[in-house]
């Protein structure tokens, strides 16, 4: 057997102990290691659509009026390849968690205004409304539960 195939057979058995939730570390400097390795590498993570590690997406509607009172919603994410959005929107997620404040809030809200303003010459006012997207667990999903939004922060921005 070469050393690739018993480095993947090891490196997969480590993810199926991270599936069950082995506690590596009490076995010992071995163990620690294992552990070691296990986080280095992201194979003790409990990933899924359902699970309780992974955050909701923020998302943000910019809601667009022109001078006559039309209004029309677009999103950045419209526009851009789909892992780009994925990160816009992790980035955005930990900018409105780590804003206490609502001032540092209306400030990141304002830049993002502010691009839409440049990409919109006709829009006299900009609504930024930022929202969760909150991911059922797996048996509210069974239940019937989908996903669903919840209103984070909103801001109105006139040229």
């Amino acid at each position: 057997m070469s050393f690739i195939a018993i480095a993947i057979v090891l490196h997969m058995s480590v993810v199926l102990t991270g599936i069950f939730k082995v506690n590596w570390s009490q076995f010992g400097a071995p163990g620690k290691l294992i552990a070691f390795y296990a986080n280095l590498s992201g194979a003790d993570g409990r990933y899924g659509f359902f699970s309780p590690n992974i955050p909701g997406q923020f998302l943000v509607n910019f809601n667009l009026k022109d001078k006559n009172g039309n209004i029309e919603t677009k999103r950045i994410e419209e526009n851009i390849p789909r892992e780009v959005s994925i990160r816009y929107g992790n980035m955005l997620r930990l900018l409105m968690k780590a804003a206490k404040s609502s001032k540092l809030k209306r400030s990141i809200t304002a830049s993002l205004a502010a691009h839409i303003f440049n990409r919109n010459p006709n829009t006299k006012s900009v609504e930024v409304v930022v929202f969760s997207v909150i991911l059922p667990t797996s048996k509210q999903y069974r239940n019937g539960l989908r996903k669903s939004e919840k209103e984070i922060y909103r801001a109105e921005f006139e040229k």
